[in-house]
């Protein structure tokens, strides 16, 4: 695996030995293996994963063996048919290439996910929870959560509070604190922001025009 970061045009003979650095850069070349690898299985979240280790161990090659890490990015820009081989570039590239897989993959059950939010919204919901509980990268997750539903996973989750906030501030006697935290809101003052950026008025103003 050490070729990314040697010279991929290369030929190696048996005999020829590892780079006395290789262990500099190892673990970043095995990361560009495994991604290859769990690309060409369609093994969507671990190709995420692995993208991720990639790029976190890639940064610290860059100031240590740029001469390296820029082979390793030649390497992977033509393994996946980037354009950009900028750290930018190549964590861009890389996140398109994810989201290049079906979202209606085994692994991304929009349906069932969308019904879990549409149940708890009132309880502390997060991406990263979320997208732990279904086995998922976090940017895996949110990739392919927009693609399918149009807007990202806290817009989502918003415009499902903020709806049932509007029915209890006209349906109910509930302070703004209470309402609050019903639609799991933590932070009156928060919700209030929410609300108004939302709506383009505070809950106080929409109760009294309702």
């Amino acid at each position: 695996c050490l070729r990314s970061a040697c010279g991929g045009r290369r030929l190696y003979p048996h005999t020829c030995l590892p780079p006395v650095d290789s262990r500099d850069f190892l673990p970043v070349c095995r990361c560009c293996e495994t991604c290859l690898e769990t690309y060409g299985k369609s093994d969507y979240a671990g190709f995420t994963l692995a993208c991720e280790a990639l790029l976190k161990s890639l940064e610290p090659v860059r100031q240590s063996h740029p001469g390296r890490a820029g082979n390793i990015s030649r390497y992977l820009a033509e393994a996946f048919g980037l354009k950009d081989e900028s750290p930018e570039g190549l964590k861009s590239g890389l996140l398109m290439a994810a989201a290049t897989f079906s979202a209606s993959s085994k692994d991304f059950q929009y349906e069932e996910i969308t019904a879990y939010i549409d149940r708890h919204y009132a309880e502390d919901l997060s991406l990263t929870g979320l997208a732990g509980m279904y086995g998922l990268s976090p940017n895996y997750f949110s990739t392919l959560f927009k693609k399918k539903a149009g807007c990202n996973f806290i817009h989502y989750l918003t415009s499902l509070r903020i709806a049932e906030s509007k029915r209890l501030l006209l349906e109910t006697n509930l302070t703004i604190r209470e309402i609050a935290e019903r639609v799991g809101y933590y932070s009156a003052s928060f919700f209030i922001r929410s609300f108004k950026k939302a709506e383009e008025i505070t809950p106080s103003e929409y109760r009294r025009k309702g």
